[in-house]
């Protein structure tokens, strides 16, 4: 074996363990920023606009902690790409799709989530306006609470969809480079929560009940354990294929 292609293989399985520590700092924080954010809005728009004017840093804290994971969610795609296809070439475009899925994804999610700098804005001016005025704010602050929760529904199908194509083709490959368990387990945690969302959607079902659904998709904090303590199942003698 070559020198080159020695230090390939050992530069792309550190790759795959910088994606998980990646995975690991970005999600956690962002787990609990999020969680914060979402336990501002209240039943009535006069008081979730109240909250988030008490705590005015949570709608930037939030959204910069939000954009930070949209950077690693970009990541780990692209890293799951790289195992794909290194895993099993003729899938390269439905890799590729998935790929695709998991970038729109991330730039639905991103654009939804903007309304959370926007809310902290208003919500600082509803504080500071006189007592006859206040209604005024709550039309357009109930259309960017709207925004952010049909916005981050919508990403959230793309998300399913990406992450179900990617593990359903992980499992399917002739050298899988993930566990089949865990494929199947990721596979199935996406496609429950992708059935879940237009009952969400049409408010049959509450968001803390969606909340249960979403519980197996945080297989990615475990996964991005088993990305940095593992690694990747790199056969040795061969490198992961950079696309051209």
């Amino acid at each position: 074996m070559s020198s080159n292609v020695q230090n390939q293989i050992i530069s792309d399985d550190l790759v795959w363990r910088i994606t998980g520590l990646a995975l690991l700092i970005v999600i956690v924080p962002y787990a609990m920023v999020a969680w914060q954010w979402d336990f501002l809005k209240a039943d009535d728009i006069a008081t979730t606009l109240q909250n988030i004017a008490d705590n005015p840093d949570v709608g930037f804290i939030a959204w910069t902690a939000k954009f930070a994971s949209k950077v690693a969610t970009l990541i780990f795609a692209t890293s799951l790409f790289l195992l794909l296809i290194r895993a099993d070439r003729k899938f390269f475009g439905l890799a590729l799709m998935a790929l695709v899925l998991r970038s729109v994804e991330t730039a639905m999610a991103g654009t939804a989530e903007l309304s959370s700098i926007y809310l902290t804005e208003i919500a600082n001016n509803y504080a500071a306006a006189a007592a006859g005025d206040k209604a005024s704010y709550f039309p357009v602050a109930h259309l960017l609470l709207e925004f952010e929760r049909m916005g981050l529904i919508v990403a959230s199908f793309f998300f399913c969809l990406g992450n179900a194509m990617f593990f359903a083709l992980f499992y399917k490959a002739q050298q899988p480079s993930l566990p089949r368990w865990v494929c199947a387990f990721c596979f199935f945690a996406s496609i429950i929560v992708f059935f879940g969302l237009p009952l969400q959607a049409t408010n049959i079902i509450t968001k803390e009940t969606m909340d249960i659904l979403w519980a197996p998709t945080f297989y990615e904090i475990p996964l991005g354990l088993w990305l940095l303590f593992k690694g990747a199942n790199t056969p040795k003698g061969q490198a992961v294929p950079v696309a051209a």
